[in-house]
């Protein structure tokens, strides 16, 4: 099933939160450490009363991602566990653009004090930034193929790596809305608020300490039986358990290597196994073959558009899931209002 939906700020009107043929509306609640969006309350309260599914978002500034963590909270204290949460990472007003750690240190601070990961929205041409999250929170992203303003879903163009799937595509802002559609279905949506028993796909956190054991050393200790079976030894490893279980696959089943390979690469690509020198001593005999695969994964893949009669290069920009400065210094351009047909533009 797929649910259809929208996100609002203080520029869109109460009532359009309320709107007729929709499943979900996420309201911007908060931005750095001293903005709240003043129709907040009263969107959020016109779309529950229209029987929407319902979600608040932070705007991030920038500055200490603990402090902008707390003063989201402080002002959404009505709506956890009815809502879902979530962090917008964008470029705009956003010292910290960049910074890969930032957002992890907000969602940790967020679960810390809630119990529940935030949805974690992110332009599709910097996914990369937030990629240490594709393990505990799910991926809003945004790209916009056409932007028109119509309900028509274009086909999905973007990579989502290290993310297999998105869990909601923001697919236009045309027309003055953003419109989305999830991967979800209702009970999909309850279960991201943290809803009926549920919290946002997660792993606990491991009891064993990297620096005393490797991945391969664990395996051979569940080989030995020391960590049980099922769920107790999903318990006991943690975040740690789809990569030490595909270390013992790969040993029943040498054919099973790329498949063992991809899976420590992703772990590692979400910041599960440090770097440096820790990374080496978590991965052991793995980290060639692990590290050329997140070479692989992160290289950057060379896509170009050909402009067209009319284009702008804001528009393109969108059409890319990217913005005008990031197209006009990858293409040389000094002038982003001079563009002509049948350029050549990388992104």
């Amino acid at each position: 099933m797929v649910l259809k939906g929208i996100d609002i700020a203080s520029y869109q009107s109460v009532e359009q939160a309320g709107m007729s043929g929709i499943d979900f509306c996420i309201v911007k609640a908060t931005e750095g450490v001293s903005y709240v969006n003043p129709k907040c309350d009263p969107q959020y309260q016109t779309a529950k009363k229209a029987g929407h599914l319902l979600g608040v978002y932070h705007y991030a500034s920038g500055g200490d991602p603990v402090a902008e963590a707390d003063f989201f909270l402080k002002n959404i204290q009505g709506y956890i566990g009815e809502a879902v949460l979530a962090l917008d990472w964008e470029s705009g007003d956003n010292a910290s653009w960049g910074n890969t750690e930032w957002c992890l240190k907000f969602v940790n601070h967020v679960h810390a004090k809630t119990g529940v990961w935030c949805v974690i929205y992110v332009q599709a041409s910097a996914i990369k930034q937030v990629a240490n999250l594709s393990t505990i929170c799910p991926l809003w992203v945004a790209g916009y193929p056409t932007n028109a303003p119509s309900w028509d879903v274009p086909e999905f163009m973007y990579s989502t790596a290290p993310w297999p799937v998105y869990t909601i595509w923001q697919f236009t802002s045309g027309g003055g809305l953003d419109k989305n559609i999830a991967n979800l279905d209702r009970a999909g949506w309850a279960r991201l608020t943290g809803k009926s028993g549920g919290t946002t796909p997660t792993t606990t956190k491991t009891p064993v300490s990297p620096a005393q054991k490797n991945l391969e050393t664990l395996a051979s200790e569940v080989q030995q039986g020391k960590y049980g079976n099922g769920d107790a030894r999903k318990n006991a490893l943690g975040q740690l358990y789809p990569g030490v279980q595909a270390i013992i696959n790969h040993r029943a089943d040498q054919a099973n290597s790329p498949a063992t390979i991809n899976t420590l690469a992703d772990q590692t690509l979400a910041g599960i196994y440090g770097n440096g020198e820790d990374r080496k001593a978590m991965l052991g005999n793995y980290y060639k073959p692990v590290q050329e695969a997140i070479n692989a994964k992160v290289a950057p893949q060379q896509r170009t558009y050909t402009v067209k009669s009319g284009d702008t290069l804001s528009g393109i920009a969108a059409k890319l899931g990217t913005d005008t400065n990031t197209l006009a210094n990858k293409n040389g351009i000094a002038n982003p209002n001079l563009i002509f047909a049948g350029q050549v533009l990388k992104y």
